[in-house]
């Protein structure tokens, strides 16, 4: 069975890691991949298994009509059994293709929780007015999908409410890691461990909750000078996240390491994985820290709590600055009494996100579709 991906980039967001991680992966199926505007920063992980990649690179920040016409004849020659489009941009350009061949059986996916309050928070009304004409968009052109598959429950529901979808066009199929690249560290459980190091793997943009991270820092400081916070990723709340940082002097202890490929080492060199999110898919990020066996404190969202729970991780409220702060501390400085939430993180990562049951879920449910 040949599977036509169509995705707006293949940058290293969450999304896209965790399809390409998917399709290197799959036995049964040839997967295609078509990146339909520029970022390419994972085609040599599909290329290197000896899948296709056609790039079409639009310049335009949408071009949908240009970017149908120069998908056409990839569709024809591949002739695929299954289109199957990631993220808004490549959605709506799929459901144009099938406008033009309606037998394509087409396959949508649902990765972000696009509709939930916290995408509104602070906005301007230039903002909210965009984010509703592309929600009217997607609700027009809905119909064309065939079935979806969604990273979480929380996603489905709330996708299917906003959208007017049937639930039963949608599979819930988790995010996957293998499980091969996520080592224990040997020392992890010594008693005299000293743990300084924290850890936040994400885009930097509010949502992540990146500003209220490096507040509860702030607030702890005087008690543990020594501490360290790094942050993996990149996004465009960079320059306001440094600004903060010399606001709270925390010059010493933030450290802001960019675009990271070897995630697997830098969780080995953190003590701690924070995520602090307002909003989420199915965090990626966060199970690879499960699979890393980390000590992890997570903010209260959904999302998050269909990845970790009370026995996994430590749990707060979201925005809740103060008991972050207070969590961060306990941990720090009773290390020794929070060791099991790491053994069972692993544990529960293993169980539900490990990649080859993911991907023998991918392509019992690509049977299903076209059965």
């Amino acid at each position: 069975m040949k599977v036509l991906y169509i995705i707006d980039t293949l940058e290293g967001y969450g999304a896209e890691k965790s399809l390409v991680e998917i399709a290197v992966n799959l036995t049964n199926i040839e997967p295609v991949f078509v990146q339909v505007y520029k970022g390419d920063m994972l085609r040599s992980k599909l290329e290197d298994k000896g899948i296709k990649v056609y790039l079409l690179n639009l310049n335009a920040k949408y071009g949908f009509r240009e970017a149908v016409k120069k998908l056409i004849p990839i569709y024809l020659h591949e002739n695929p059994a299954i289109v199957h489009a990631t993220l808004f941009r490549s959605e709506i350009v799929a459901r144009s293709l099938k406008r033009k061949f309606p037998q394509i059986c087409l396959v949508g996916s649902f990765v972000s929780n696009t509709y939930s309050k916290a995408r509104f928070l602070d906005k301007n009304f230039l903002y909210k007015a965009k984010l509703y004409y592309f929600h009217l968009l997607n609700k027009r052109s809905v119909k064309r999908v065939d079935y979806f598959i969604s990273n979480s429950q929380t996603i489905k529901e709330r996708n299917a409410n906003a959208l007017e979808i049937p639930l039963e066009k949608i599979k819930v199929i988790y995010r996957g890691r293998d499980i091969k690249q996520f080592q224990l560290e040997l020392d992890q459980n010594s008693a005299n461990k000293k743990p300084r190091k924290l850890l936040n793997v994400s885009r930097l943009i509010p949502l992540k909750g990146q500003m209220d991270l490096l507040k509860s820092i702030a607030l702890i400081k005087g008690e543990l000078p020594d501490i360290k916070l790094r942050f993996a990723g990149h996004g465009s709340y960079l320059h306001t996240l440094k600004r903060e940082v010399i606001k709270l002097s925390l010059q010493d202890n933030v450290e802001f390491l960019g675009r990271v490929d070897d995630i697997p080492g830098v969780l080995n060199e953190a003590d701690l994985f924070v995520y602090p999110s307002y909003s989420e898919g199915l965090p990626g990020a966060l199970i690879e820290a499960m699979m890393a066996g980390k000590i992890i404190i997570a903010s209260n969202i959904p999302e998050n709590l269909e990845c970790v729970n009370d026995h996994s991780a430590l749990i707060f409220e979201k925005g809740n600055i103060e008991e972050l702060a207070s969590q961060i501390k306990e941990v720090l400085l009773k290390w020794s009494d929070f060791q099991f939430l790491g053994r069972n993180a692993r544990f529960q990562a293993i169980e539900r996100f490990e990649i080859k049951n993911i991907v023998d879920q991918y392509q019992n449910a690509y049977d299903s579709f076209l059965k």
